[in-house]
């Protein structure tokens, strides 16, 4: 294969980014772990008295034992692998990550939670109050995931001179 094969191969698979794998790896678990405790401080506790009418009918009651329920983590690793799978994917060559991290938990949160509950809302007799406390405490979720991941993933700065300085040469 040519360099240039190459050069596109890795960029299509995130390879080529300069992330180790233990660095995705530990991205990954810490942003899986927040993902749940987030979903726990907004659905368990924050929208916990907005939910109560709503037991028993549009969602299973929690004293009941659900196979479903198994579900939830599943939920929240789907996420966190879109997540991470972003950041290995659209890469940037400056340090700039709080932004990038601001963006792409913008856009995880337009494809993820935002239409899911604006479909839930579309299709079962939710009311509007609960879905617009919804939106913005799962944007909340998103933004502090994305920011979390981009800490971890960051470029290293020897990475950024590197690659801005073979990028300077090649002008």
């Amino acid at each position: 294969m040519t360099a240039t094969a190459n050069a596109s191969v890795a960029s299509m698979t995130g390879t080529g980014s300069g992330i180790g794998r233990w660095r995705v790896a530990l991205a990954g678990l810490v942003v899986f772990v927040l993902a749940n405790v987030g979903a726990v401080i907004v659905h368990g506790f924050l929208l916990a008295a907005d939910y109560d009418p709503y037991e028993g009918t549009l969602l299973r009651r929690g004293t009941e034992p659900a196979w479903q329920f198994v579900f939830l983590p599943v939920v929240h690793l789907s996420f966190t692998i879109g997540l991470v799978w972003l950041f290995r994917v659209a890469r940037a060559d400056d340090d700039r990550w709080v932004p990038r991290a601001v963006k792409l938990g913008v856009m995880a949160w337009l494809i993820g939670p935002a239409p899911m509950f604006l479909l839930w809302y579309a299709e079962q007799p939710w009311p509007g109050t609960i879905v617009v406390k919804q939106l913005p405490y799962e944007l909340a979720v998103a933004l502090a995931l994305a920011l979390t991941a981009g800490a971890i993933l960051r470029p290293r700065r020897e990475s950024i001179t590197v690659s801005q300085t073979a990028g300077s040469l090649r002008r």
